[in-house]
C-alpha cells in the first residue's frame, strides 16, 4: 500500500492466473508477483525495487513458475525474495528432495539478480530437510540482510507452524528481538516468513508474541505465504 508520507511506493506488478485443464478436473494455479518500488525519504539514496514471489507448490501446474520467472526478469528488480514452498518435499528419499531442488534452482538461476529464500513447510519437514535447504540455497533457515535504506528479515516457521501461540522457536525469537533492537533506526524494516500464524490470533484478539514484537518495532510490512490467496491487513504502522 502507498505510504502517505511518500517515502516508499508499493505497486502490484503482476497477478498471474493460469488455468490447467486436466482429464478429470480443472486446477487453478494462482501465483502472485508483487513488485515493490522504494523511494527513500533522503533523496541521496537511490530508488530500488524488489520482487516478492508467492508459493510454487501445492496443486502446482507445470511450467507456470518458469513463466513467472520470465515475467520477473522484465521487471528488472534489484533482487527477488520468495515466501516459501519452492519444492514439493514431503519425501524421505533425499535423492528425490535434491532432484526437486535441482529443478527449481535451474529455473531461478535465469534471474540476473540475487534470489533470497524463505523456508516453507514443503521445503523443510525435518532436520534433514533443514540441512538440505541450507546446502542447496546457501542460506540459513533464518537470517537478515540490509539493502540501501532498508533491513530485511527472513524467519523460519516451517516446523513450528502448528505450535500455537509460539510460531517460531525460542532461540530464533530471541535472535529476532536482538536483530530488531539493533536495527530499530533503519528507515524500513521488512519481515518474511511462510505461515501467517498470526491470523487466528487476530480473529480472536488473542495474544500472539511474534506479531506483538513486530509491531513494537514498527516493521513496515510482513510478507507470508501458505494460504494461496491474497490478503491485506493493517495494524498500527505495520502492513500484513
Amino acid at each position: 500500500m502507498p505510504d502517505e508520507s511518500g517515502d516508499y511506493n508499493f505497486s502490484v506488478a503482476k497477478l498471474l492466473q493460469i488455468t490447467h485443464q486436466g482429464e478429470k478436473m480443472k486446477e487453478i494455479c494462482l501465483i502472485s508477483v508483487l513488485c515493490f518500488i522504494l523511494t527513500a525519504a533522503n533523496s541521496e539514496i537511490p530508488t530500488f525495487r524488489f520482487v516478492v514471489v508467492g508459493d510454487r507448490t501445492g496443486s502446482s501446474v507445470e511450467n507456470v513458475f518458469d513463466e513467472i520467472i520470465e515475467e520477473v526478469k522484465l521487471l528488472q528488480p534489484d533482487f527477488v525474495i520468495n515466501v516459501g514452498d519452492l519444492i514439493h518435499g514431503y519425501e524421505e528419499d533425499t535423492m528425490v528432495i535434491n532432484a526437486q531442488w535441482d529443478t527449481i534452482l535451474n529455473i531461478i538461476k535465469k534471474l540476473p539478480g540475487k534470489f533470497y529464500f524463505t523456508p516453507g513447510n514443503h521445503d523443510i519437514q525435518n532436520n534433514t530437510d533443514r540441512e538440505i535447504f541450507k546446502k542447496r540455497t546457501g542460506f540459513n533457515r533464518y537470517y537478515a540482510f540490509n539493502y540501501k535504506n532498508s533491513h530485511f528479515i527472513v524467519l523460519d516457521n516451517s516446523m513450528t507452524q502448528w505450535v500455537f501461540p509460539q510460531p517460531i522457536d525460542s532461540i530464533q525469537f530471541d535472535w529476532l528481538k536482538a536483530d530488531l533492537e539493533k536495527n530499530k533506526g533503519t528507515e524500513n524494516i521488512f519481515v518474511f516468513f511462510h505461515v501467517p500464524a498470526f491470523l487466528d490470533a487476530f480473529r480472536t484478539n488473542a495474544s500472539e508474541p511474534l506479531s506483538e514484537l513486530i509491531e513494537k518495532y514498527n516493521v513496515r510490512v510482513v510478507f507470508t505465504g501458505h494460504i494461496h490467496s491474497y490478503l491485506y491487513l493493517a495494524r498500527g504502522a505495520t502492513d500484513y
